[in-house]
């Protein structure tokens, strides 16, 4: 009978290929996990986009039904008067000027509005509230009555020809306004702020 001296080389193999398989396995499984939370923070970046677009277009919608004297210097539940100076100590800039927009507490309903029109939230449990569905909120600032004549004289005729000819009148005095808008994603850190300019035109109480 002859015997053999194992010199061990099989099992030092099989050892080796493990050790190679399961760094594979590990590095797979990490670059997975990172993909997954890349396509969720972009997800929930969208989300967070679109809630702030929707909360925007609920403020300028909501211009429509206001007049002058709904907004104050030092903002209406939401509702600015922007025709004040610096120096004036219920100005609103002296507000703005330290506010952060991305903070949760620069949104309470003392000082912005919550948004009418609702973002389905698409993560089902893991929306943060029960009825599934995340509201933006916003701030809306005058900024001051606009000289249609400075965009020149056939610009106002037109404007005042509009409404003559659907029998409305005379044009109605236009306002400039500023829109902030705010709205997260399922996390609530995850914070978009956008902001709008445009021109409205509004009833003299």
């Amino acid at each position: 009978m002859v015997f053999y001296k194992q010199q061990g080389s099989v099992l030092l193999i099989s050892l080796m290929l493990l050790v190679v398989l399961t760094l594979m396995t590990f590095t797979i499984s990490n670059s997975v996990l990172l993909q997954n939370k890349m396509s969720g923070a972009v997800r929930d970046d969208n989300l967070a986009l679109q809630v702030a677009e929707s909360a925007l277009r609920d403020g300028e919608r909501l211009v429509n039904n206001t007049v002058p004297d709904d907004y104050t210097f030092t903002g209406n539940q939401g509702l600015y008067d922007g025709q004040c100076d610096i120096d004036e100590t219920d100005c609103y800039l002296n507000t703005f000027e330290t506010l952060d927009f991305f903070a949760a507490g620069s949104w309470t309903d003392a000082d912005s509005r919550e948004a009418t029109t609702p973002v389905k939230c698409p993560y089902g449990d893991a929306c943060p509230q029960t009825d599934a569905f995340i509201p933006g909120r916003f701030k809306v600032v005058m900024l001051g009555e606009v000289d249609l004549s400075v965009s020149g004289a056939d610009r106002i005729s037109a404007i005042t020809n509009q409404y003559q000819d659907q029998n409305e009148g005379a044009a109605p005095t236009f306002y400039l306004y500023r829109v902030i808008a705010t709205g997260t994603g399922v996390d609530d850190d995850n914070r978009r702020v956008i902001v709008s300019h445009f021109a409205a035109p509004v009833d003299e109480p």
